[in-house]
């Protein structure tokens, strides 16, 4: 690496392992008794939620649970975190409606969670999760 590149690492002490592969991410753990989590997505823009059937997906090898928006309601996971807490114009907050974790009701996005699956390993996460099913 030149001193050109070597000075566009200066700020950001992460940089320079990340991109050179020595770095560590959440997917190169490997710990004693470790879940995995796969979320099943939408794939609508703006979509009622008419059921969420998890009963395949929980018969799945190396299923642990399987989490929907009606598990994240009675836990009450209802507000998404948001960081900005200053004022904002006119010394407005900004509005935090209820939001689920998981989608209940209907999804808002292409890509909206709407279940979770976890499992003893990250393929049957995975396998699982597409046997969730969504009308």
């Amino acid at each position: 690496m030149t001193d050109a590149h070597a000075h566009h690492f200066s700020g950001r002490v992460e940089d320079r392992r990340l991109v050179t592969g020595t770095g560590k991410y959440a997917a190169d753990w490997s710990l004693p008794g470790q879940l995995y989590a796969c979320f099943v997505r939408s794939d609508r823009a703006h979509a009622e939620i008419v059921s969420v059937n998890v009963d395949k997906a929980l018969k799945h090898p190396g299923v642990k649970r399987v989490y929907t928006g009606a598990d994240a309601l009675r836990a009450g996971y209802t507000k998404y975190f948001v960081i900005v807490n200053f004022p904002g114009r006119g010394g407005n907050h900004i509005i935090k409606p209820p939001r689920p974790v998981l989608a209940v009701r209907k999804v808002r996005h292409v890509g909206d969670a709407l279940a979770m699956v976890v499992a003893d390993s990250a393929q049957a996460a995975q396998d699982a999760a597409e046997l969730v099913e969504v009308a």
